[in-house]
C-alpha cells in the first residue's frame, strides 16, 4: 500500500571533476566503495549478485545488484539482513553517470520505494541526510583525501 504523505524518492546530483571511468570504479569496485561509502563492501559486479555493505556503527546492509550498464548506470536493491529484498521491505538505489561539459562527470543517485517501505517516514529522513554525507565522502575520496 502506498502512503501518499511520504515522498517516494530521494534524488541528488553533483558534478565531479573526474572522468566517468574513475567515478564508475569508485561506485562499482567493492574495495573502492568500502573506502568511501561503508567500511566494508563485497559483491561480484553482475545483475542478480548479492552484495553486502557494513559499518561498525550501523551494522550490515544486504542487497542485490539489479543493473550494470558499464560507465553509465549501476542499480541495486538494498535493505536489512532480517527482511526480504522486495518492494515494501527494501529500496532501489540507481546511480547514473554522464560526462559533463568540463570533462568531468555528473553523478546522480535516485533512491526509490519509500512510500511503500515498512519504515518509510523514518528511513527517508535518515537516508536524505545519509546521501548528503555520501556525496561529500565520494568527493573527498576521488580528490585523494
Amino acid at each position: 500500500m502506498t502512503n501518499a504523505t511520504i515522498p517516494d524518492t530521494i534524488e541528488r546530483s553533483t558534478d565531479l571533476p573526474h572522468p566517468v571511468e574513475k567515478v564508475w570504479a569508485a561506485l562499482t569496485d567493492p574495495a573502492e566503495f568500502g573506502r568511501w561509502f561503508s567500511q566494508r563492501a563485497s559483491w561480484e559486479l553482475a545483475p542478480g549478485a548479492p552484495m553486502t555493505m557494513s559499518w561498525d556503527e550501523h551494522g550490515t546492509s544486504v542487497g542485490v545488484i539489479v543493473e550494470v550498464s558499464p560507465t553509465s548506470r549501476f542499480a541495486y536493491r538494498w535493505g536489512s539482513e532480517d527482511r526480504p529484498l522486495e518492494d515494501g521491505q527494501s529500496t532501489l538505489v540507481t546511480w547514473t553517470l554522464a560526462p559533463s561539459a568540463a570533462g568531468g562527470t555528473t553523478l546522480t543517485v535516485v533512491e526509490s520505494g519509500f512510500a511503500t517501505l515498512y519504515n518509510g517516514p523514518e528511513q527517508i529522513k535518515d537516508n536524505t541526510g545519509g546521501w548528503r554525507e555520501q556525496f561529500e565522502n565520494i568527493t573527498r575520496y576521488l580528490a585523494g583525501g
